[in-house]
């Protein structure tokens, strides 16, 4: 697992001004407030574009917040680990998501400070279920979770309300699917159903990543 300096994770003034021209530029607007709190998990939905991930960065900038996301640690071998380790990329073992669970919630409880960034589809495509890697790692390292979003019809992108789970897996979706059900997505067509698995499926839970 990869280690991090410990200090408060904030971008430079350069990165949270370029962020905040870029979006006024191509007619985005930035809403939402960033709660005082140094380790959070938050989840972006829906995620059907590769432009999710470049307007997180954005997203993340324009709060000055330096974002961390899951990556396979197959693509994070020189030479692009060498440029997506400093954007925050944490490689992980996707073969096994229990030692994903444990090794990311171990990984928040040494940091003074993480924000990391999952998309609970995993995947641009379209799918049956949302995967609960994100609410697992959540539970075992006791961080909330903060709800992302990128509105496609509205031009808008930002922060939500924060959810600290209760360990009632399906009580909390019910609040993550309904504040999720009425933001566009670039590719509706491809829009994830926001539903999660039985809890009597023997399914393990599965880490997602924000990469492409």
């Amino acid at each position: 697992m990869a280690r991090f300096d410990k200090r408060f994770g904030r971008v430079s003034w350069f990165w949270y001004t370029a962020a905040r021209i870029y979006a006024r530029l191509f007619g985005w607007r930035v809403e939402g407030e960033l709660p005082n709190d140094p380790k959070m998990i938050g989840i972006i939905a829906p995620h059907t574009s590769n432009w999710d991930v470049f307007l997180l960065y954005v997203l993340a900038n324009s709060f000055r917040i330096k974002s961390n996301w899951l990556a396979k640690k197959e693509l994070l071998r020189p030479p692009l680990g060498w440029l997506l380790r400093p954007l925050g990329a944490i490689p992980v073992d996707r073969s096994n998501p229990h030692n994903v669970v444990k090794e990311v919630a171990r990984l928040f409880a040494v940091q003074e400070a993480m924000y990391l960034a999952i998309a609970p589809e995993g995947t641009r495509s379209k799918g049956s279920y949302w995967k609960t890697g994100f609410y697992h790692i959540a539970m075992n390292a006791q961080v909330n979770i903060i709800f992302m979003y990128i509105d496609y019809g509205r031009k808008v992108m930002g922060f939500g309300p924060v959810l600290k789970p209760t360990g009632d897996i399906h009580a909390d979706f019910e609040i993550v699917s309904d504040f999720y059900k009425d933001i566009t997505p670039k590719h509706p067509e491809c829009r994830n159903d926001m539903r999660i698995r039985d809890a009597r499926s023997k399914a393990e839970p599965t880490a997602e990543s924000t990469s492409p």
